[in-house]
């Protein structure tokens, strides 16, 4: 969020789905021709460690990110209750890594978190950017709590507080 990329170089993405045989099948020809097969590398990995962590271990990993998950959430909601209130809308997320944010007054979020935004050092997305129609104004922007420290989130807030208030008048 503030002086982040938002990238994770450490970090293995990793999912599951179930579900009917057919929807499954699609799914996976999907991959196929998409991404030609998960890489073996990465599946090898995987399985190494769940192996070694066995199910206890998995579990309790699960649970260590849930927590860090909800400490870094709380943060935010924290910073935003600070700095946010008079010119944000929100909603505590109950899962997830996303903080979205409506900004009162501002019809469309691009130029502000494209310009005056990033010259702050202040990391957003634009909520346009996930409309199936991103040209459509959107009061929304996106922020993330996964990789942010709270002090980070509170200066972040700080100055999109200022930003929205200049953008108000």
């Amino acid at each position: 969020m503030y002086g982040s990329t938002g990238s994770n170089p450490g970090a293995l993405r990793l999912g599951f789905i179930t579900g009917p045989k057919p929807l499954l099948d699609r799914v996976l020809l999907h991959i196929e021709a998409s991404t030609m097969h998960t890489s073996t590398f990465t599946q090898v990995m995987v399985c190494q460690l769940l192996h070694s962590w066995g199910e206890q271990g998995f579990l309790q990993h699960i649970e260590g990110v849930i927590e860090f998950y909800r400490k870094q959430r709380d943060a935010m909601i924290r910073s935003a209750d600070k700095w946010l209130k008079d010119v944000t809308e929100w909603h505590a997320p109950s899962a997830g890594m996303f903080l979205w944010i409506k900004l009162k007054g501002i019809r469309d979020t691009q130029k502000l978190v494209r310009e005056k935004a990033l010259e702050k050092e202040v990391l957003l997305v634009p909520g346009g950017e996930f409309m199936i129609d991103s040209s459509e104004p959107c009061a929304f922007v996106r922020a993330a709590f996964s990789i942010s420290s709270p002090e980070q989130m509170d200066e972040a807030f700080r100055r999109l507080s200022l930003l929205v208030k200049e953008a108000q008048c």
